[in-house]
């Protein structure tokens, strides 16, 4: 057993924001927040991922209006870099429904985004919160390639020690 050990929050009653977080929608894929703790001394990694039908893949969140100029001139860009990881699954969510902004606020305390970045679009929540279109552009790749050395306590390449809060 590797000494990471992650804790992936699936309580659907429970409002605090490293719990489980849920799309209304029916027959949705659950986001969850997993917690990886690479030691003793590091503060943990945290990584959403998306539980479907008893697999689970990395979630690359995305936040855009589609009114927005800068949020359709990145998501080419982040669909193109994204393909080039075949275990991360991109959510695009419409920051105008209900149901975004609960997720939205939710992850913005799991990460702390400073107040003044909570509502900034577009953006970006994988390894770590990535608001606006120039740090998108500039920090996506860095980002993925974090992801991909934490892969394989997501998608089972390593054996991890699970905990339920």
């Amino acid at each position: 057993m590797s000494n990471i050990k992650y804790s992936l929050a699936s309580c659907p009653s429970c409002l605090s924001p490293e719990r489980y977080v849920k799309s209304q929608k029916k027959d949705s894929p659950r986001v969850a927040l997993m917690y990886i703790y690479p030691s003793k001394e590091l503060l943990p990694v945290i990584l959403p991922v998306i539980i479907n039908a008893g697999s689970m893949h990395v979630a690359l969140i995305y936040f855009f209006s589609p009114k927005c100029e800068d949020c359709l001139g990145v998501i080419s860009f982040i669909q193109e870099t994204a393909g080039n990881h075949p275990f991360v699954y991109v959510v695009k969510r419409n920051i105008h429904e209900k149901e975004t902004q609960e997720l939205r606020d939710r992850l913005n305390i799991a990460y702390k985004v400073p107040e003044n970045e909570r509502m900034v679009i577009p953006s970006v929540f994988l390894g770590s919160a990535i608001i606006g279109k120039n740090e998108i552009k500039k920090n996506l790749k860095k980002e993925l390639h974090e992801v991909e050395r934490l892969k394989k306590y997501v998608i089972g390449e390593d054996s991890v020690a699970i905990t339920q809060d």
